[in-house]
């Protein structure tokens, strides 16, 4: 009877200390919240707002950081910050993807070429990463395209009338007398 007293207490005690201790253990830096929905990324969330972080027994054993944001919201303020050179601030990719409305082949990052437009790259292949500090001192190239269409099919596809097509890039442009960045086609009207 008093080996059950003790057991009973040592339970209550520790159903009172769980809040506790899930709030003491958590790793510093773990996200408590993802941005997830359509009307969510519609909400001009914060810039640096994080998309997720690695959780799991699994993800730990496998040399990822406890706590480490998989993803964020871009802005200027992080581009100027110490990001590692090359990191991706990702692309869409599936069907999943642009089913959740967001436009079918939108890229989130590259530099317009014919090269580029003719090698056929998959559907939102990330062309383009954040620079580095030695990068930006050098003054990347005027005119750096930061969206078009990826492919054959979503050209053809039901892009918004007007979508720019590509944009002036090249010393030869620009000692030419074109405004860098100019527009060099859109897409016609239905």
């Amino acid at each position: 009877m008093h080996s059950n007293s003790i057991t009973i207490k040592n339970t209550g005690e520790n159903e009172r200390a769980s809040a506790a201790a899930r709030a003491a253990a958590l790793p510093a830096g773990t996200c408590l919240g993802v941005t997830a929905s359509a009307a969510a990324r519609a909400a001009a969330l914060p810039a640096g707002t994080c998309l997720g972080v690695t959780a799991s027994a699994a993800a730990r054993a496998a040399a990822l950081p406890a706590g480490t944001c998989l993803g964020v919201t871009a802005s200027a303020a992080a581009r100027a910050a110490a990001l590692p050179a090359g990191t991706c601030l990702g692309v869409t990719a599936s069907a999943a993807a642009r089913a959740a409305a967001l436009p079918a082949g939108t890229c989130l990052g590259v530099t317009a070429s014919a090269a580029a437009r003719a090698a056929a790259l998959p559907a939102g292949t990330c062309l383009g990463v954040t620079a580095s500090a030695a990068a930006r001192a050098a003054a990347l190239p005027a005119g750096t395209c930061l969206g078009v269409t990826a492919s054959a099919a979503a050209r053809a596809a039901a892009l918004p009338a007007g979508t720019c097509l590509g944009v002036t890039a090249s010393a030869a442009a620009r000692a030419a007398a074109v405004p860098a960045g100019m527009c060099l086609g859109v897409t016609a009207r239905a």
